[in-house]
């Protein structure tokens, strides 16, 4: 965790580097209106791939001189991967990256972190939650100074795009069909039928709970039974 000693360089505007890698050849990319996935109150999704920004738009963004700050809820691989990617855009797009913080699936400590980044004046806060009515109530410090939000994986309950008035997007990926295909893994190693013992993440989360439909709704299509 930091506080300060910001990382994006003066130099930092360089559109190349908001280029995406091209994903394995193996990669199945369903169409966009195929999936069950929906946003945070039913949005129809979009796939980030089909999101671009022109060079013009990143020196738009550079002139601006903004500051971000990362409010992150885990320090493992998946997390360590987002903020990552994160610091990478933010510094093609000349965006100082103020402070990165984990509050470790601690409510009380997301609030303090949301608190003691605000002196620090950025425009963006990046966040993931883990309870959708304990995040409104921590961010909204953040909403009251204007500061735009923008939530990946999961979002305050009831949240979408311009509501509240600064909050910006959720991003996200394809939940339902995540669960789907681990589905279809297992049935692909027992195509004669199997007992399956499920160890499922007990939260009260859009993501989770969409993850853990979509598996169970494709196991069911298979000879492999769920017990319990």
């Amino acid at each position: 965790t930091f506080i300060g000693a910001g990382s994006a360089s003066a130099a930092g505007c360089n559109p190349d580097g908001l280029k995406r890698p091209d994903l394995p050849a193996w990669v199945n990319v369903p169409a966009i209106d195929t999936l069950k996935t929906r946003g945070n109150v039913g949005e129809a999704p979009t796939w980030s791939g089909d999101v671009n920004i022109t060079p013009e738009q990143v020196k738009h963004v550079c002139d601006k001189k903004l500051k971000a700050a990362f409010l992150n809820w885990s320090s493992g691989a998946y997390n360590q991967a987002i903020l990552q990617g994160t610091k990478d855009a933010l510094d093609a797009l000349g965006i100082e990256l103020v402070a990165v913080t984990n509050y470790n699936f601690d409510q009380a400590q997301l609030a303090t972190d949301v608190r003691n980044v605000l002196p620090l004046k950025p425009d963006i806060i990046f966040y993931s939650g883990v309870d959708p009515t304990g995040d409104r109530a921590a961010l909204q410090p953040a909403v009251d100074a204007g500061i735009g939000i923008v939530s990946f994986a999961n979002a305050p309950g009831n949240w979408t795009t311009g509501k509240p008035s600064n909050f910006i997007t959720l991003i996200s990926y394809d939940t339902q069909g995540n669960g789907a295909a681990v589905a279809k893994e297992v049935a692909k190693r027992f195509p004669n039928g199997a007992k399956l013992g499920m160890i499922y993440f007990d939260a009260n989360y859009k993501i989770v709970n969409e993850r853990e439909e979509g598996f169970l709704n494709e196991i069911k299509k298979t000879n492999v039974e769920v017990t319990k």
